[in-house]
């Protein structure tokens, strides 16, 4: 910018310089003192025109004052306008040319400047979609990384119910003697919350020998809420002493099935579930022990599916 306005101001400054010297300097008259024309002469010969050639010329004209001589010598050069015309007309064209060039550089370095600037530009959206997606990426990581961590968390602290054992018990007649077994099912919160809408069943069946009868549970009544490390037991299921006698025998399989519902607090919408289904067994003949006796003798083997879910 700085070298254009000098430019700028030097073009001018030669401008005003070649108008003022332009203009014609004012002629120079010398009257002569001569009254009358001086006598005409011979031609002259060579060597007279040779000398005349080298002295200053003249010429004269009669005026109102009678004749007048003028000095037709030439004047010096600066002293001519067209000198200075030609002088500044060059000049301008020096400095056009030198504002050309500078106006041409200036027009490079504005291209160069928008081509790297559309370069940059486009870089920057690159990194910034690289970015964005590295970024999206991290809060998905970040946003499972939570999902997983609130997730064991609530493994880790929500109720979870299992059956414990079950347990046979004896069934007496009036007089004292044995009339079966009575199955409990002990169920036990393991989770550091409490069980909500907790709903208990058991349930006994007789079936062929070396088959498993399907369990379908009716549920019937109310539910209950278990708290933490506590501890609850089903209903009564009683085997009689005939099915334990053909048991024994090998005539059938008797089962007793549990199953225990219940939501968590941190999900109400899901309901979990645990079950369990044994086979009963009798390791000395029913009819000679007593009632007493009689649970000591039972073994029970887990038959089919223990499972809990969701």
């Amino acid at each position: 910018m700085r070298l254009f306005r000098l430019l700028i101001t030097c073009t001018l400054v030669t401008l005003a310089w070649s108008a003022s010297a332009a203009e014609p300097p004012p002629e120079r008259r010398e009257p002569s003192v001569a009254a009358k024309p001086t006598p005409l002469k011979s031609a002259p010969s060579a060597a007279e025109r040779l000398t005349s050639e080298r002295e200053p010329q003249f010429q004269a004209h009669v005026g109102s004052n009678g004749w007048e001589v003028y000095d037709l010598r030439s004047e010096p050069w600066w002293r001519e306008a067209e000198a200075w015309t030609a002088i500044g007309t060059v000049a301008l064209a020096f400095f056009t040319a030198l504002l050309w060039i500078y106006t041409y550089k200036l027009w490079r370095g504005a291209e160069e400047a928008a081509r790297k600037q559309e370069q940059t530009t486009g870089r920057q959206e690159v990194s910034t979609q690289e970015a964005l997606k590295i970024s999206r990426e991290t809060a998905e990581a970040a946003r499972a990384g939570v999902d997983l961590t609130r997730r064991a968390m609530e493994s880790g602290q929500r109720a979870f119910l299992f059956c414990k054992a079950v347990l046979p018990l004896p069934l007496l007649l009036p007089d004292g003697a044995a009339a079966g077994l009575a199955f409990y099912g002990q169920i036990m919160n393991t989770g550091s919350t409490p069980a909500m809408a907790t709903r208990l069943a058991i349930m006994s069946k007789r079936s062929d020998k070396g088959t498993r009868p399907p369990f379908e549970v009716p549920w019937i009544g109310g539910s209950s809420v278990l708290p933490p490390r506590g501890e609850a037991r089903t209903a009564r299921v009683d085997l009689l002493m005939a099915d334990l006698n053909d048991a024994y025998a090998g005539r059938c399989d008797l089962h007793v099935y549990v199953r225990v519902e219940y939501q968590d607090v941190f999900d109400p919408d899901s309901r979990h579930h645990h079950e369990v289904c044994v086979r009963v067994s009798l390791t000395h003949d029913p009819a000679k022990l007593s009632a007493q006796e009689l649970p000591q003798y039972v073994a029970l083997y887990a038959d089919g599916d223990q499972n809990s879910a969701a």
